[in-house]
């Protein structure tokens, strides 16, 4: 059966620390993929995705990730999913940045981590507007400190 889709072909992406490689419509709903550069030391505090799952694919250094009260330590080639509802947190515990490919199904994430970033990077990952992203997301921050 022929595709209805023209294909997509995205060349020489922004070196940023976090950009979306499929854009809103792109997959018509069926997922989202994010390029994602973590600095040593830093990643996201627990948290859950109540209506997608996430799966990451470590590209370049290390990643460790904490899937409820388990944790796993993983490097190039590994992949991890996390279904939708599980508390989960990552972080790099690398002496290098990593990168991670990020995918989230059903789709409609892919502004999700790029704004949180900048957010972050500017010193508003607390702010009302980082929570409403949250919200916007069906994203919950939990109060639980990770334990990685």
């Amino acid at each position: 059966m022929a595709s209805s889709r023209d294909p997509i072909i995205r060349t020489e992406p922004e070196l940023k620390r976090s950009h979306e490689v499929t854009h809103p419509g792109d997959t018509e709903g069926a997922y989202s993929l994010v390029d994602i550069r973590v600095e040593p030391g830093a990643g996201p505090g627990l948290h859950i995705h109540n209506s997608h799952d996430e799966a990451f694919y470590v590209i370049e250094g290390q990643m460790k990730v904490q899937l409820g009260k388990e944790v796993v330590s993983v490097d190039p080639g590994a992949f991890v999913l996390v279904p939708k509802g599980m508390p989960h947190a990552h972080t790099n515990p690398g002496s290098a940045p990593n990168r991670i490919i990020c995918v989230f199904s059903p789709g409609g994430m892919e502004t999700y981590l790029p704004t949180l970033t900048r957010l972050r990077m500017t010193g508003q990952g607390d702010s009302q507007q980082a929570r409403d992203l949250h919200a916007r997301f069906d994203t919950e921050s939990l109060d639980e400190p990770r334990i990685i």
